[in-house]
This record gives structure tokens, sequence and C-alpha cells, in this order.
């Protein structure tokens, strides 16, 4: 698991690669990108999951909700990629969730197969939520 930030095209990555050691370990991760002098509350994130080999808990919906509520401030706004592969439905289920979750807080989370098509979708700036 790590972030890092393309400063030229204003975009944040987080690589999710092997087994969770466990859930706060990912969320662990965000907070260090969010705690980066480089990231900004509007900036977008990709983040790749296409090499999980261990999915988080189902358990891990309420430590979502938490993170999400305790960071609402800086995430308010942010569009959110997740990049995940197509043939696994248990991952896209928690997935899906965790967006439904996300729109709650003004983050428009959306999953997509390629890194092309989410990259598409994070080119079309602009206000995430009219508030």
């Amino acid at each position: 698991m790590f972030y890092w930030i393309d400063t030229t095209a204003d975009v944040a990555y987080v690589a999710v690669r092997g087994a969770l050691p466990d859930f706060s370990s990912l969320l662990a991760i965000f907070d260090r990108l969010l705690a980066d002098a480089r990231w900004h509350p509007d900036m977008p994130i990709v983040e790749d999951v296409r090499e999980i080999t261990v999915h988080p808990p189902r358990t891990c919906i309420e430590d979502w909700r938490t993170y999400l509520r305790e960071r609402r401030t800086l995430l308010s706004g942010v569009r959110w990629a997740i990049v995940a592969p197509d043939a696994d439905e248990r991952l896209r289920s928690i997935l899906s969730a965790a967006a439904v979750d996300a729109a709650a807080h003004h983050v428009a989370m959306q999953i997509f197969s390629s890194t092309i098509d989410a990259h598409a979708w994070l080119a079309r700036r602009g206000p995430v939520y009219q508030m």
C-alpha cells in the first residue's frame, strides 16, 4: 500500500496490492495522504485496488463511515475514482456501499474497470455537488 501525488496533473494516487493487514492500515494511508503538504481539499484521488488479494471485512463499513464523518471538511467536494476488477463482485459490493456513504459527505466516488476511464471521469472537473 502506498500513495503518491502527481503535482503536474493535480491528482493523488493510492495503490493497494496484496493482502490488507487490516482495514485501519488502509485508512492510515489515506491519513498520510491528507496530511501531505502537496495535497489540497479538492484534489481528486485515484485508488487502484486491482491487485488486492484479501478484501476488507464487511464490518469495515462502520469504520469507513466514522472516517468520513471525522474528515468531512477535508474530503467534501473530492472526486474519488476507484479502479477495481470487474470479476470481483464481493469487492465491488463493498466499494458500492462505500460510495453511497461517501455521497452523504459530498464525496463523489465512482468505481471503474480501467485507469483510463477513471482519469476521463476526473478530467470532467467542476463542482461535485451544488451547495
